[in-house]
C-alpha cells in the first residue's frame, strides 16, 4: 500500500507493501493520503503529491482548530503537519528513485 500518514504526531512512511502507522495514540488527529495513483518517476507526479497532501493538510488543521479559528492557529498546525509529512514525501520519491536506477 502506498499511503502516507499525515499527522499532528509522529508518522512513519508506509512503503510499497507496509501499512502506515502512527506512532502517536489513537486520539493523535490524522488522515492518511494514498499515492498509489501517482507516478512519482517525474516532477509532475511529485507536484500532485505534494498538493494532494496540502489538501489533507489543511482539511485536518481546519477540522483540528475550527473553522473560526485564529489564522496563526491553523498556521502552526499546517506547519507542524507538514513537518511529519515531508520527510515521507522524501522516502518515498527516494525509494521510485532507486528502483529507476537498479532498472538501468
Amino acid at each position: 500500500m502506498k499511503t502516507l500518514l499525515v499527522a499532528l504526531g509522529v508518522a512513519i512512511l508506509g512503503s510499497g507493501t507496509g501499512i502506515a502507522q502512527s506512532a502517536a495514540s489513537d486520539a493523535t488527529p490524522s488522515v492518511t493520503v494514498s499515492y498509489a495513483d501517482i507516478d512519482l518517476s517525474g516532477p509532475a507526479g511529485r507536484q500532485i503529491l505534494r498538493r494532494k497532501v496540502a489538501r489533507a493538510i489543511n482539511d485536518l488543521c481546519v477540522q483540528v482548530a475550527g473553522p473560526g479559528a485564529l489564522y496563526f492557529a491553523r498556521a502552526s498546525c499546517r506547519e507542524f503537519a507538514w513537518k511529519g509529512a515531508r520527510p515521507q514525501i522524501n522516502r518515498a520519491t527516494a525509494r521510485v528513485d532507486a528502483l529507476a536506477s537498479n532498472a538501468d
